[in-house]
C-alpha cells in the first residue's frame, strides 16, 4: 500500500510539473 501511494504521488507530481511547464 505504501509503495502504491508513493508511486501515485510521484505520478501526480510529474503530471502537475508537466501541466505547469506547458
Amino acid at each position: 500500500m505504501h509503495k502504491s501511494v508513493r508511486r501515485r504521488d510521484e505520478s501526480a507530481r510529474k503530471a502537475l510539473a508537466t501541466f505547469r511547464s506547458v
